[in-house]
């Protein structure tokens, strides 16, 4: 996340609020393909804590979609999962729990969602997977983990992951497995 700052400003290493300590941790990988992207994603379902949210970030093209079809299979779920033209969210059930995979696209900013129904969402149990979610700016919760899609060749990603809270750390091992 962007925090505004003047040049003479000193970087800070966390924020502590009543209820917890957010620190910045960030690892980097690249994947050569849509495969290892799906392979990237399936990794990480195995290790995210529950009811973690996922904040995908990165231009058109990049491939997150795909890493989200890695996380579904991870987490066993059965059926086709593809960007959503009409429905911002759609729901998929698993043996191992629920995703939640939401495509902000068509969105131009948090004024557009209802967010009532998208507080409800956050809240509700299973793992919620969100492109373009830098549409929401400041109704993404801190406790999100940020996976920033880049485009560096015809098939060449770079993935940057970056958590905030200390039992999301697991993470940044598993994502640098090959």
């Amino acid at each position: 996340r962007s925090i505004p700052h003047e040049a003479h400003d000193v970087r800070v290493e966390g924020v502590i609020t009543e209820e917890r300590f957010f620190r910045r941790q960030s690892s980097r990988m690249t994947t050569h393909s849509p495969e290892e992207t799906r392979q990237l994603g399936e990794r990480l379902a195995s290790i995210l804590p529950p009811d973690s949210i996922l904040a995908l970030t990165g231009p058109l093209g990049c491939g997150k979609t795909v890493f989200v079809q890695g996380l579904a299979k991870g987490m066993d779920v059965s059926g086709e999962v593809v960007s959503q033209t009409f429905t911002l969210v759609k729901r998929y059930r698993s043996s191992k729990g629920i995703l939640w995979h939401a495509d902000l696209y068509r969105l131009h900013s948090a004024q557009e969602m209802d967010l009532d129904f998208w507080h409800e969402v956050l809240e509700t149990p299973g793992i919620k997977a969100i492109e373009w979610s830098d549409r929401l700016g400041e109704h993404l919760p801190l406790e999100a983990i940020v996976v920033r899609g880049s485009i560096d060749g015809e098939n060449e990603r770079t993935w940057t992951i970056t958590s905030f809270l200390d039992e999301q750390g697991a993470i940044h091992k598993a994502a640098e497995k090959p």
